[in-house]
Order: C-alpha cells, then sequence, then structure tokens
C-alpha cells in the first residue's frame, strides 16, 4: 500500500496525508503501480466527460478534459514534455542538452511544442468515434502511466551526477511486469 501511496503522490495533485517512510527503492517499486494511478485519473476523466456533456457541446468538453488531466497530474507531464523539446532543440552537445533541460525556464520551442501537443490532445479527443470515446478517455491515462514503466526499465539514466529520476531509473523487470499485469 506504501508504494502505492507514493505513486499516487507523485502522478497526481489529489492530496493524501500519509506518514509513509520512503524506503530506498520504494519510488521505482512503486512504478509498478503507475497503470492503477492512471486508472485513477481515467475514471476521473470519465466522470468528468460525463458532467462536462451534459451542459456543452462535444467541442468543449473535448477541451476541458484536455484541461482536466492536466489538472490532475499538476501538468507535469507537460514541464517534462516541454524540457525535452527544448534540451534537443537548443543543445549541440549532450553536456548542453542537459543544462538546458535542468534550467526551469521554458523556452519559445517547448511553448510552442506544449501548445500544439495539447492541440493534438483535444483534436484526439474530439475525434473519437462516440462508441468508444469513454474507453478510450479511460485508457489514455493508464497507457500513458504505463508507458512511463518500460523507459525507466531499459532507458539509462542520462545524468552523470543524479537526481530525482535516478531513484526510478533502477526499476526493475519485475516492476515492469507487475505494472503491465
Amino acid at each position: 500500500m506504501k508504494r502505492f501511496i507514493l505513486a499516487f503522490q507523485f502522478l497526481t495533485v489529489f492530496p493524501i496525508r500519509t506518514s509513509v517512510e520512503v524506503e530506498p527503492g520504494a519510488l521505482s517499486g512503486s512504478m509498478a503501480y503507475y497503470p492503477l494511478v492512471g486508472a485513477a485519473q481515467g475514471a476521473v476523466l470519465v466522470a468528468a466527460y460525463a458532467g462536462f456533456s451534459i451542459f456543452f457541446p462535444e467541442s468543449i468538453t473535448a477541451a476541458l478534459i484536455v484541461l482536466v488531466l492536466a489538472l490532475t497530474n499538476g501538468a507535469l507531464h507537460l514541464d517534462g514534455f516541454a524540457d525535452t523539446v527544448d534540451g534537443l532543440a537548443g543543445g549541440a552537445t549532450p553536456e548542453e542538452r542537459m543544462r538546458i533541460m535542468r534550467d526551469s525556464a521554458t523556452g519559445a520551442v517547448g511553448v510552442v511544442f506544449v501548445v500544439l501537443l495539447l492541440l493534438l490532445k483535444y483534436l484526439a479527443v474530439r475525434e473519437l468515434p462516440a462508441d468508444a470515446r469513454l474507453q478510450a478517455i479511460f485508457l489514455f491515462p493508464v497507457v500513458g502511466r504505463w508507458a512511463m514503466v518500460p523507459m525507466a526499465c531499459w532507458a539509462p539514466y542520462a545524468r552523470k551526477e543524479g537526481g530525482l529520476g535516478e531513484a526510478f531509473a533502477a526499476n526493475s523487470y519485475s516492476t515492469l511486469i507487475a505494472a503491465t499485469l
């Protein structure tokens, strides 16, 4: 239960107050619960869609769903995406890219790509077939959170000097299997 709470605290803005102490390996182990946290976010999105669609046309409802997704996870995915795009666009060497990604300011390239990503998400929700819309809205965060697990398992950690992400890079194949199940 501790690892689920850690995953929920890390991936969402929903306040869960607990006196859980974080032992070594708990953050990487918590990744087994990422798809379950995604399912909770998916349930929120489905409920929000059902509520919004009563009062608003489909276009506004789709935009509000994208907004709710960003709000429920504190726009964590958008911040990371902007940092990555800025680093890849602005750095000629791996060291320069890492320096740019660590910078808390978002550059023009990052802003443009975040806007395009939000537009793409809006269009994806808007264009979903009506008979599969709720299932897809539910599955978006589930699959998105699951995708973080194999990436942490297979990709080498990029920073030489360490950082928060290093705690997740210790992810094991058993965590990947658990998250997949």
